[in-house]
């Protein structure tokens, strides 16, 4: 038997009442472990690659491949937009103040809140996570998807794969099987490779 699993983690702030969420995919639930980079220094990353296709698994478009320097602020825009959209549409939010959303959001990206399994399962920051794989010159890709109007930030280094969202945008994804693809994609074997059968050749 085989058992892996993957991680799933609210992170919320009592005060303000905005919530984010992680999905969190190690390297060991990938049946096909080449869809995500190798764990030595390459330069054969294609992070448009490896962005496109998540974003095909996940229903989503790649909105922009980010940098380090990006994430702080990418994941205030995916928590801007859901509280506009929520603010809206939901009295919950309505006591909500948007000034709590820039310092929720450098929490998110630079403490260690984001259960990664290395060895064994620990927190760590998604921004050190990142860091650390750049760092080591292995390969990584981080991008902004957008699923219907919700962004979402899918991130991609050897050890596994991280999907960021504000907790009522990946809700509501998941709830329209966001869950499921993931499941069903990370579960997918590797795609076999033809062999030509030798020809016979008389000398």
């Amino acid at each position: 038997m085989n058992i892996t699993q993957i991680y799933e983690t609210t992170v919320f702030d009592r005060e303000s009442k905005i919530a984010a969420d992680f999905i969190v995919v190690p390297r060991k639930a990938f049946r096909d472990q080449g869809r995500l980079p190798p764990l030595e220094p390459s330069d054969t990353n294609d992070e448009i690659e490896q962005l496109n296709e998540i974003a095909r698994v996940l229903g989503a478009e790649v909105v922009r491949v980010l940098s380090p320097s990006d994430v702080r602020s990418a994941m205030q825009f995916c928590l801007e937009q859901a509280w506009e959209y929520r603010h809206v549409r939901s009295t919950a939010w309505r006591g909500i103040s948007r000034s709590r959303i820039e310092p929720f959001a450098a929490i998110l990206a630079d403490e260690p809140v984001v259960p990664f399994e290395q060895s064994p399962l620990s927190s760590d920051s998604f921004a050190a996570i990142l860091g650390k794989a750049s760092n080591a010159g292995l390969a990584t890709s981080v991008g902004l998807l957008m699923v219907g109007h919700t962004p979402l930030l899918a991130l991609v280094v050897p050890a596994g794969m991280i999907i960021f969202g504000a907790a009522s945008g990946v809700a509501s994804g998941l709830h329209e099987g966001l869950r499921l693809r993931v499941l069903e994609w990370i579960k997918r074997k590797p795609a076999r490779r033809r062999l030509r059968k030798a020809k016979n050749v008389d000398r």
